[in-house]
């Protein structure tokens, strides 16, 4: 069984090596000499300042591993803050307003 396959995802296999299982990271050393794992996380807020506009925040929190030693070598987060203009928030007036029709 290939250790990168789709299913990686749905079994422990994933979160043994994103949280530095060195064990585990040592058996892949005969196939690759390192792994970069990653996870995404997701948050929806209504952003008062953006006139009740929802705001989605992206994050990507990267690990960089040696199968050699079973070490993490670095890790970084990006993140990243999107306005979605199609999914806005009725303000006090403008719900209002739309009740008149």
């Amino acid at each position: 069984m290939s250790a990168f396959r789709p299913g990686i995802l749905e079994d422990n296999a994933f979160k043994q090596i994103y949280l530095a299982d060195s064990s585990l990271l040592r058996k892949l050393q005969p196939v690759c000499e390192g792994v970069i794992a990653g996870q995404a996380r997701e948050t929806f807020s209504i952003d008062t300042e953006m006139q009740g506009f929802t705001t989605a925040r992206l994050t990507l929190s990267v690990r960089i591993f040696l199968t050699a030693s079973g070490a993490l070598k670095s890790e970084f987060e990006l993140s990243s803050r999107v306005v979605d203009f199609l999914r806005r928030q009725p303000g006090p007036k403008q719900a209002s307003d739309s009740n008149k029709s």
